[in-house]
């Protein structure tokens, strides 16, 4: 049988409190997790998920929709001319 060791590890309290929620209603406890977290990375070689950087939004899926159906509009000529939005910084706008 394995012997156990310690872990310690220090997470936001809010943090470790969602998380203790989300995974009890599992049926687990956070060590669970962490255990699973453990055996799953080294199963795989590494990180159980993909690490990435926020992608430019300019490529996000909902732009480039957007982007396309105005291209095929403007080949169509269907082009539409407006006013230039004033746009507050606070706000956003869709």
């Amino acid at each position: 049988m394995a012997k156990n060791a310690n872990l310690y590890i220090r997470v936001d309290q809010n943090l470790k409190t969602e998380a203790e929620e989300l995974f009890s209603s599992f049926g687990i406890t956070v060590t669970d997790a962490v255990n699973m977290f453990l055996h799953k990375a080294i199963m795989v070689g590494g990180l159980p998920f993909e690490l990435k950087k926020d992608p430019d939004p300019f490529y996000s899926e909902s732009n480039m929709k957007r982007l396309t159906n105005s291209i095929a509009k403007a080949r169509a000529g269907e082009l539409t001319y407006h006013e230039p939005i004033e746009v507050d910084d606070e706000k956003s706008v869709d």
